[in-house]
């Protein structure tokens, strides 16, 4: 394998992401590192025909070509099966021997570190979500009920990096008192929205929604609201079910699109029949990135009932496409319409009477023109370069170091 500046390790198809943050993230860090560094990932391949398992190929990520060598195979990388995807990605990568040829090693699943020794290399490691989240009761993670052991691998994984970089706002406080130690390494990386794909219609007098509803088959002139993203329980798209049913019950004329896929779409279906809801609500296959802004332009509202997120990567999207949002105070959301206030509603509380207020906030208050500009205010403060920035400095510092000068310790974070 030839050399690399930077070596991304995570278990996805570069070729092919998904909508997922830890798709895009990548897909964006791609798209903005310096044009001088040479880029690699190890992943999966989702199509062993064209990008085959053990084999580098080049591939095209937003307009940059990488090398890309995939661990394993798996045409449906979201699909719950019963060794999970991340387990099954290190056994590969261990199995056959495939170590990363950055000087940098950029991971995204803290178990990617067991993956391979990190010697000669600088790591860093990226956590989505908040890891006393993951392992709470909303979590449908494999770790849920391994607290002990979870915190010991984590606690690992965090020894064995040079980096940290956390989205969760409230992450790098408690992960430094979890992990004093290593509380120097621990950096915030908010999220943001990419403004080559996600941004206003050009003529914001236009009203694409009227495409979209046709497209659909949903009533003409109801307002729209969307969700994208997984279909997890964390989401907890069940209330956004019920919350769907109190605004019609308040004569809110709604019907909502959900964008994605995964495990928890056999119960959706079920719930829509259920409540009666087959004619308000539509299932949507994931879709590309742009075809994903063209739908947050066309809708009225972008929704969030999650227990739980770090972001989530959807609102900032959907911000910069100029649509306001409706959401449960989670992750980054509060400190976003803290300083943006027209731009969306907090759920008072996390029931359907709390978001359908939200929503009913949004769509029948305030003056839209000034909530517009307030959604591309917010979405213009998470700027892709800007946040990243801190990230490309801190690389090349490392880059700009003397071979092995900054060679990672492969052991555990010292016992307390």
């Amino acid at each position: 394998m030839s050399a690399a500046d930077v070596s991304i390790v995570h278990p996805l198809d570069p070729a092919a992401p998904g909508l997922g943050g830890f798709d895009t993230c990548i897909n964006d860090f791609i798209r903005y590192a310096p044009q001088s560094w040479t880029l690699e990932v190890i992943g999966v391949t989702s199509s062993p025909e064209q990008r085959p398992v053990g084999r580098a190929s080049q591939v095209d990520v937003g307009g940059r070509l990488i090398s890309f060598t995939p661990a394993t195979a798996d045409p449906e990388p979201d699909k719950v099966r019963p060794i999970p995807l991340s387990l099954r990605f290190v056994m590969a990568c261990r199995g056959r021997r495939l170590r990363p040829a950055g000087r940098i090693e950029q991971l995204h699943r803290f178990e990617s570190v067991f993956a391979h020794r990190a010697a000669g290399r600088r790591r860093a490691l990226f956590l989505h979500n908040d890891p006393f989240e993951l392992v709470s009761q909303a979590s449908e993670i494999r770790w849920r009920g391994l607290g002990r052991l979870y915190w010991a691998a984590l606690g690992k994984a965090v020894g064995r990096s040079d980096a940290l970089f956390v989205v969760h706002p409230d992450s790098q406080q408690s992960l430094a008192s979890r992990f004093p130690a290593s509380r120097n390494k621990i950096r915030r990386l908010p999220v943001w929205a990419d403004p080559q794909v996600f941004r206003p219609a050009p003529d914001p007098s236009s009203d694409p929604g009227d495409r979209l509803r046709q497209q659909f088959g949903l009533p003409q002139g109801c307002r729209l609201l969307v969700y994208a993203g997984r279909f997890a329980a964390q989401k907890n798209l069940g209330l956004l079910l019920a919350t769907l049913a109190v605004c019609r019950q308040r004569q809110l004329d709604c019907a909502l699109l959900l964008i994605g896929k995964g495990p928890q779409e056999p119960r959706l279906r079920r719930q829509i029949e259920e409540m009666a809801l087959g004619g308000f609500v539509r299932l949507v296959p994931t879709v590309e990135r742009q075809t994903l802004a063209d739908i947050y332009r066309g809708c009225d509202l972008a929704v969030c009932s999650s227990h739980y997120e770090a972001g989530p990567r959807q609102v900032l999207e959907a911000l910069a496409c100029g649509t306001p949002v409706a959401s449960t105070a989670v992750g980054q959301v509060p400190e976003i319409l803290a300083a943006f206030p027209a731009a969306g509603e907090l759920a008072a509380d996390p029931s359907p009477e709390g978001l359908a207020r939200a929503i009913q906030q949004v769509l029948e208050g305030g003056d839209p023109s000034v909530r517009r500009r307030q959604c591309l205010a917010a979405a213009a403060a998470y700027h892709p370069a800007s946040v990243l920035a801190s990230v490309y400095q801190l690389y090349q510092n490392w880059l700009d170091e003397r071979p092995n000068e900054g060679e990672a310790p492969d052991e555990a974070e010292p016992k307390r």
